[in-house]
């Protein structure tokens, strides 16, 4: 899916007149943005979440794992916690699942 955006931006003309009048103009740019979360071309951890932005996307390690690239790319099990053998997206601690 992809998202559009309008930016508008007003300009100010100066007429050299006698009596100093200004015009105005208003110049609209359609700018369509690709969402590379929805189509599946973010570099995030797969168990990160990806989020779309204007131009481009963020990865955020979920709260439970930590953030080890700092960019959402690359994401591990907090200390005391470890993948689950059945399902290596959960994280899981001596108590229990991890998951916060």
């Amino acid at each position: 899916m992809s998202h559009y955006f309008r930016i508008d931006q007003m300009c100010q003309i100066a007429k050299n007149n006698s009596q100093g009048l200004a015009d105005k103009l208003k110049i609209s740019i359609l700018v369509l943005d690709r969402d590379e979360c929805q189509l599946k071309e973010d570099k995030c951890d797969n168990t990160a979440e990806c989020i779309n932005t204007p131009g481009g996307f963020t990865c955020r390690c979920k709260s439970d794992r930590l953030d080890v690239k700092g960019d959402g790319t690359l994401c591990e099990c907090r200390p005391g916690f470890e993948k689950d053998k059945i399902d290596s997206s959960i994280c899981k601690g001596s108590l229990g699942y991890g998951n916060v």
